[in-house]
């Protein structure tokens, strides 16, 4: 039987050792988080190709080139927003595509040519390339209609 001294002994070694154990699981624990937060949070940085305001001035459409480093290609990507928001480095709402590993011939920014027209307030026409690969075609968004023509550009001539 231990003596009432050594049993103090214990639950100091006892106390002690737990702190250390749960400082070491939260030091742990903020280095995963870190890991996990940077590995995932945006290195994306995009370039503004085009910014095309509507017929009424209420939305607008930014093309723009997305890069997100090396390891990943060119996109050209649009996004519908109201006159008052800006782009920041988020991924498009509208239209993703890239040149589908050359198929499709870089425009501007690296990716695929996109070219925008508004119709009227309600109605956007959007074209690209027919071998340019979709990620993203969305037909209809905050009242404005899309519509996603494939046209291959002419060579231009003196």
């Amino acid at each position: 039987m231990p003596t009432a001294k050594q049993s103090q002994r214990w639950r100091i070694w006892l106390r002690y050792s737990l702190r250390i154990a749960t400082a070491a699981a939260m030091v742990y624990g903020l280095a995963m988080f870190a890991v996990v937060y940077f590995a995932f949070s945006t290195a994306c940085v995009n370039e503004s190709l085009q910014d095309i305001p509507s017929p009424d001035g209420q939305h607008r459409v930014v093309i723009f080139q997305r890069d997100c480093g090396a390891t990943t290609g060119f996109s050209t990507q649009a996004s519908l927003l109201s006159e008052q928001q800006t782009l920041n480095d988020r991924s498009a709402n509208l239209f993703i595509a890239d040149t589908n590993h050359g198929a499709a011939p870089s425009g501007p920014g690296g990716g695929p040519a996109v070219n925008a027209v508004w119709l009227d307030a309600q109605h956007l026409q959007l074209s690209h390339h027919p071998n340019a690969r979709i990620f993203l075609a969305t037909p209809q968004l905050d009242g404005v209609q899309i519509k996603f023509l494939t046209t291959v550009a002419r060579p231009e001539h003196d």
